[in-house]
């Protein structure tokens, strides 16, 4: 009994050290027998394959696809040489692999990618996946020497096979081969890529921006691809590539007597005229891959280091003794150039100045079951400790016959375990074990409990995980699963020759826009607490809660642009609607989501929002019911309302302008709804928050509400902002040029208030908006039959009388707005579209159907009139005349 208590014991104890221990975790395999008939095969006809982690945390919806390099065969002698190996034929591949480097599912090695979908695509086709192949949906395409040619070649196609708002970019590790003379001032690599896109038939598969330019061999070489390619790229090569050195300086056929051969296999026995004429080859791959540095969109990693391929390997990704150019590792400058923290084009100094070098050999007799091996380290470490532990027995059950008291061989053993194997693990180990979790000492108690059974011990009950027979074609890449083992790796086989067309047939694509999440311009609640007891510095909801908006960071040029846009949501007249409104997100940011979908004007995509995508976009929640003009001080105990929208608007400019709005060298304040009432009313205050130098404009979408009487012929939108700036107090915080000549209550409305304004200003507005013609022209107390309900449900449902109250409604609302046409800093978009809100939306903001004015979308007029590229100011035919309009239907919302 106590041997057995014991063994389990240090079987914990085992499994815990190696699992903490352990950096890369083998993977398992999968068929998918039901993409054969597609001819999607590997040079023998097998199935090709691919390695799948799954991603997890934030990282669920993204995806990065890596394929594996291996050289190229050019005729059918060498394919017929190839597909005997793991290159040509899934059958010799290895079942199980290790993910490192770029690869990796630890934070530590892997920062910036480690909790992506990461898929490395096994490579058997001999030609760079252009033997007529289609597509494949991740975000990242990426690829080392062969692959690395391949994410070159599949690049735009790639992006193109994606949803436009997906942001994808590519990756080319060790993949650009130059074409140059060898030592014998022979053409060798041109001769031999001629080769291969003959063999393969590849030339239709070649960028026609080159195969248009040159012939399809040259076309296989990156220098005269690369500069046409539009998707975001970056390159990360050594000038001394140590396959380029061995195949295309120096290779074989061109060194007869072997004089390059220590050379090759080691740098540093190069002679000095091999030195000198490795010189020669960098300069020529400078030139090459120079003409790179003028593209923003693409990044350079060029070292001095005799490598082949440093994105898979952890000590050259990311580790403490990595490479490094400008103290930046390959790791956080790929980060940083993909999240467009920063750019990064470096190219190193002459060898061998570089001192963080990992120089290698690029061995010909490598085997690739070392590589194995090495994934299995674990695995071989439980086995021997299953036989020592057997070993153990029997000497225990020796001892025992031989009269040894059993308590003292427990101790002998316990005793020798403690002396020697802990220290030892100590001063070795400490600093580099994972982080202690609960899934580690879970995992660790199954392989425990169970006898190291490998298939826990190994993958922490992964077997669990695995889908056999999952085809991508009916997996659900977007739903998010738990697991215990995060980073199961599964290979999958897609059979065809369309090797790559075989990832794409994903059923859900990701989402449409990039969740944002909640901000508290109050960070805690402690300060909230903390300025209770100054009244006069809280800035509130309407319940007490603490003011929130979205922030999406800026990235490239547009890291010092701000576009601040403040929601909607109608308003509240009196304590009872203001009683109700408390209650829901539009009265109290406990309620608002905590994350949101940024499109339209807010999208981060330059194919949706090309004038806007890279700024710091904000989307501020409305939580006051007065379009941010609020300011009551006395706060009633009895229903605890706070009408402080004024200082809640307040507030949040300040804490944007700590975030580096100060320095905004463009700056826009919009706002749909009673948002862009809310800029117009704050528009010139917003102004004088910034620097003079700073250009800042205004925009307000679907804001410009008119006084207009309804069909009963009551004034009942002007009563109710009439009750609205009483209840909230907003008198004080409404331009005073107007204020000065009208009552508070008119000046509320924008007719009344925009001439005045001071800031240019851009006015997007529907003469037929569906919100005014629901709230203002027929509210529900002016119809109390409901005859008009069908009609405001959807304006093709309005009879003839109606269709011809709602042409007066347009004619008052063209004769409110068109005063601001003499205003040259003032800009119009007013169509006749039943709808209400439009810059928000990516349908009606900027896309291939959007509703226009003179052939220009609402986007573009924007743009061009923030730029000064050109003034826009247009008014639509009445309804329903524009054929590009969305009209939409709405039911009438509270007020």
């Amino acid at each position: 009994m106590v041997n057995t208590r014991l063994g389990q014991w240090l079987n914990l104890l085992v499994c815990l050290l190696v699992l903490l221990k352990a950096e890369s975790i083998p993977v398992g395999i999968t068929y998918v027998p039901s993409a054969v008939p597609k001819g999607a095969v590997c040079l023998d006809g097998s199935p090709p394959a691919y390695h799948f982690s799954e991603g997890f945390g934030a990282g669920i919806n993204n995806w990065l696809v890596h394929f594996e390099g291996g050289g190229w065969c050019n005729n059918v002698t060498t394919c017929l040489a190839r597909k005997s190996t793991r290159l040509g034929s899934s059958k010799q591949m290895v079942k199980e692999i290790a993910f490192s480097g770029m690869l990796s599912n630890k934070q530590k090695f892997n920062p910036d990618f480690y909790n992506w979908n990461r898929i490395k695509v096994r490579y058997c086709d001999g030609a760079s996946f252009t033997g007529d192949v289609e597509a494949v949906n991740p975000a990242i395409l990426s690829g080392c020497s062969a692959g690395g040619l391949t994410s070159i070649l599949h690049c735009d196609r790639f992006r193109s096979l994606l949803p436009l708002r997906t942001k994808v970019k590519c990756l080319s590790d060790a993949g650009y081969f130059i074409n140059a003379k060898d030592v014998s001032g022979a053409q060798h690599i041109e001769k031999f890529y001629s080769e291969v896109v003959a063999t393969h038939g590849s030339a239709k598969t070649l960028p026609p921006s080159c195969t248009s330019r040159l012939s399809p061999g040259l076309c296989f070489f990156p220098q005269n691809v690369a500069p046409q390619i539009q998707t975001p790229m970056f390159f990360v090569n050594a000038a001394y590539d140590s396959w380029q050195i061995k195949n295309i300086l120096a290779p074989g056929v061109a060194d007869p007597h072997g004089t390059w051969h220590s050379c090759k296999i080691d740098v540093k026995k190069c002679s000095p005229v091999q030195l000198k004429t490795m010189q020669d080859f960098r300069l020529q791959f400078l030139s090459a891959i120079s003409g790179l540095n003028a593209s923003p969109s693409k990044g350079l990693f060029v070292d001095s280091c005799y490598a082949h391929c440093q994105t898979e390997m952890q000590e050259t990704w990311l580790r403490d003794d990595s490479p490094v150019l400008g103290r930046t590792t390959i790791a956080k400058a790929v980060g940083d150039w993909f999240y467009d923290r920063s750019p990064f084009k470096k190219i190193d100094c002459p060898y061998p100045c570089n001192p963080t070098c990992h120089n290698r050999i690029f061995d010909p007799n490598h085997n690739e079951h070392l590589e194995v091996v090495n994934g299995l380290k674990a695995v071989i470490v439980m086995v021997a400790t299953q036989i020592t532990y057997a070993v153990m027995n029997i000497l225990y059950k020796l001892a025992v016959v031989d009269g040894m008291d059993l308590r003292i061989l427990v101790a002998y053993r316990l005793l020798f375990a403690s002396t020697v194997m802990l220290p030892v693990a100590l001063f070795f180990e400490w600093k580099s074990w994972q982080k202690l979790d609960w899934i580690i000492l879970f995992q660790a108690f199954l392989c425990g409990l169970l006898g190291s059974d490998l298939s826990v011990g190994q993958r922490g009950w992964g077997g669990a995980r695995r889908v056999w027979g999952a085809d991508l074609q009916t997996r659900k890449p977007w739903k998010k699963e738990f697991f215990l083992d995060r980073d199961i790796a599964s290979e999958v086989y897609l059979p065809g020759v369309d090797a790559i067309a075989a990832f794409v047939s994903f059923n859900d694509e990701p989402p449409f826009a990039p969740h944002v999440k909640l901000i508290y311009a109050l960070s805690t609640i402690k300060e909230l607490e903390k300025l209770l007891a100054v009244p006069s510095k809280i800035k509130v909801c309407l319940d007490g809660s603490p003011p929130a908006y979205h922030f999406s960071e800026g990235f490239a040029s547009g890291i010092n642009s701000w576009l601040v846009h403040l929601e909607g949501g109608g308003w509240c007249n009196n304590v009872t609607t203001c009683l109700d409104r408390k209650k829901t997100r539009r009265g109290s940011s406990k309620k608002m989501a905590k994350e949101v979908e940024f499109s339209g004007m807010l999208s981060n995509e330059q194919e949706f929002n090309p004038d806007f995508y890279n700024w710091n976009r904000i989307k501020v929640r409305y939580c006051d019911g007065a379009s941010f003009t609020g300011d009551v001080e006395a706060v009633d105990p009895a229903t605890n309302l706070h009408f402080r929208g004024a200082r809640v608007w307040l507030a949040i400019i300040e804490d944007l302008l700590t975030k580096g709005m100060k320095n905004a060298e463009n700056a826009i304040l919009s706002g749909c709804s009673a948002g862009g009432l809310a800029s117009i009313m704050h528009c010139d205050r917003f102004r004088s928050l910034l620097p003079l130098s700073s250009r800042v404009k205004c925009l307000s979408d679907a804001g410009y509400f008119i006084n207009a009487k309804d069909v009963s012929g009551a004034q009942h939108i002007e009563n109710f902002y009439s009750e609205v700036v009483a209840t909230h107090d907003s008198a004080k915080n409404l331009p005073p040029s107007c204020t000065s000549r009208l009552g508070p209550g008119l000046c509320f409305f924008p007719q009344y208030v925009a001439p005045q304004i001071q800031t240019p200003i851009f006015f997007v507005n529907s003469a037929y908006d569906s919100w005014q013609i629901n709230n203002i022209l027929a509210p529900g107390v002016a119809d109390p039959h409901g005859t008009w309900h069908s009609c405001k449900d959807d304006i093709k449902n309005c009879s003839p009388f109606q269709l011809e109250i709602i042409q007066d409604f347009r004619l008052q609302f063209v004769s409110a707005i068109s005063g601001l046409s003499d205003s040259p800093s003032k800009g119009l978009f007013v169509d006749s579209c039943y709808v209400h809100c439009q810059t928000e939306l990516q349908e009606t903001w900027f896309s291939d159907d959007s509703p226009e004015l003179g052939q220009t979308t609402i986007a573009k007029a924007v743009g061009d009139w923030f730029y000064d590229r050109s003034s826009f100011k247009k008014i639509d035919c009445p309804y329903p005349c524009n054929p590009t309009c969305h009209n939409m239907s709405i039911h009438s919302l509270p007020m």
